[in-house]
């Protein structure tokens, strides 16, 4: 991309994915991303101790169009 240091959302043709690469191109925040996740999930368990999937697991829609399976929503109760 012409620019790439940039962040810019209006980018023509942008990739559809996020990545932290790996071996030499690894993202420098890749470590600091990987802890906020860790956090926030231990957080969010430890404060919703009975958090559960409100539906039945057969029932979460799941993406289709990239190479990482994601749920297109996930529903929860507490």
């Amino acid at each position: 991309f012409p620019h790439a240091w940039e962040i810019d959302f209006h980018r023509d043709n942008p990739m559809p994915h996020l990545s932290l690469a790996y071996g030499s191109h690894r993202c420098m925040g890749a470590a600091m991303a990987q802890l906020e996740v860790e956090l926030v999930l231990t957080t969010v368990l430890e404060r919703f101790p009975g958090m559960r999937l409100a539906v039945a697991p057969e029932d979460v829609k799941w993406t289709e169009r990239s190479f990482m399976r994601t749920p297109v929503e996930l529903p929860l109760t507490w």
